[in-house]
């Protein structure tokens, strides 16, 4: 990516398999962290790195599902899948 501004807003899809778990299985509480680095140039030419945690608990689809669906933001999924689907219509070859 070559720039960001106040108005740029990115998307982060991960499809985690069943078979590619980290945790081992029966672990309680296990926590997710995600880490973003944004290096960039500050106005004086000095070179910067910002780095961003993001954490939250890791929820098993099918022991508490409510939990799941409490963090879901719908209207977002929606338009990450139509932005995907043009994407590979796009870059498809007929």
């Amino acid at each position: 990516m070559c720039g960001l501004d106040r108005s740029t807003c990115l998307s982060v899809l991960f499809d985690i398999s069943s078979t590619e778990r980290s945790n081992a299985p029966g672990a309680a509480n296990s926590q997710l962290y995600l880490q973003f680095l944004t290096s960039y140039q500050d106005s004086d030419g000095k070179s910067m790195l910002r780095v961003t945690t993001v954490t939250r608990r890791w929820v098993e689809n099918a022991v508490s599902t409510e939990e799941l669906v409490q963090g879901f933001d719908q209207e977002t999924a929606a338009v990450v899948m139509a932005r995907i689907t043009s994407l590979k219509m796009e870059m498809e070859v007929i």
